[in-house]
Order: structure tokens, then sequence, then C-alpha cells
């Protein structure tokens, strides 16, 4: 195996968003994507949730480097796991490098692809706060979000926020915004 100074950097395009990065590209670009999901959530009560090459991997990754070089921004999502009601694609968070552009870009992605079919995002705290001011579309449907989360239990707080129990015991209060689809 070559050196990581011998190997060659991914090519990024100036200003554009590269979408779901190879897994190749996963490895190399791993400490970056780390990097700025940390500088992303630093300040939230739960912290960052990517900290590994391990915890990079199985999600599909969106980047952007608005000079061409740096990795500037991303988003990250998942397919569903076995036994998960819905189809498409969780997005899971974002990433920044802390400049205001960034912050923008990586705002602007998400709302984008909410508005495809089977794109979603479970939020609470700012990024719901962000999400309501950029009018991302937030369901309203009890019984598909109790169908999306296999959870007859979920309870709406008002028109789009909720509260449902996870299997460890934690309650949460939550918003998705986007378009779930349930598998037929």
């Amino acid at each position: 195996m070559r050196s990581q100074e011998f190997m060659p950097k991914v090519k990024l395009p100036k200003g554009q968003w590269v979408i779901d990065i190879s897994h190749a590209d996963k490895h190399e670009l791993a400490d970056d994507l780390i990097d700025l999901v940390q500088h992303a959530y630093h300040t939230t009560h739960q912290d960052s949730f990517v900290n590994s090459l391990r915890q990079v991997l199985p999600s599909d990754w969106d980047v952007l480097a608005l000079d061409g070089k740096d990795l500037s921004c991303c988003v990250f999502y998942r397919k569903p796991r076995p036994g998960e009601t819905w189809r498409g694609r969780k997005i899971q968070g974002i990433g920044h490098d802390g400049h205001r552009l960034s912050k923008y870009r990586a705002i602007q992605h998400v709302a984008e692809i909410l508005d495809q079919p089977g794109y979603w995002i479970e939020s609470s705290h700012a990024m719901r706060a962000i999400l309501k001011k950029v009018e991302a579309t937030a369901v309203t449907d009890v019984k598909l979000l109790q169908a999306l989360f296999k959870d007859p239990e979920l309870r709406m707080l008002d028109s789009d926020t909720y509260t449902r129990i996870l299997p460890n015991g934690q309650t949460i209060t939550e918003t998705v915004f986007g378009n779930p689809l349930l598998k037929v």
C-alpha cells in the first residue's frame, strides 16, 4: 500500500455539488468529512455522531468544495435498513467549515433534495428551526409518521412536531421534513 502522501487527491469541481461520492472517495475524504460534521454539530447537546471512518462508510455523501480544493460542506444520508418501513433516503445530517456561505449552501442543498420523492429528514432544535425558516415541507400526517417509525404510540404535539420513544427507551421530540415514501 502506498503512503497517503503519494495517493492522488480527489478531484472536486469548483462550487458544484458532487452527488453520492464513491466508496474510495469516502476513504480518502473521511478525515475532512468528519471535521465538517464535527464543526456543524459541536454546539449541539449530542455533539457529533460521525467520528470515525467506520461511521462515514455506511452513509451516502454529497460534497461541495467552493474553491475546488478543500471541502466546504457536505450532506449525508442513508437508505433503509432491514425491517424499516420506508424507501428512499433519510438525510442524517450536514457538515460545514463554519463559513456563512458553506452553511448556506449545505442548508440550500438539503432543502432542494427534500423536494424529491423519497428524501426526508427527522429534525429537532436548530435544524428544525432552519428548515421551517426556509419553508421546507413538514410532514403533518400522524398515520404516515406512525407507519414510518412503526410506532403507534407516536403523538403529535402540534401540527408537525411529535414525540416518540426510541428502542433504547429515550423519548425524542422531532419533526419530519420532506417526502418520505412507505414501502408498498
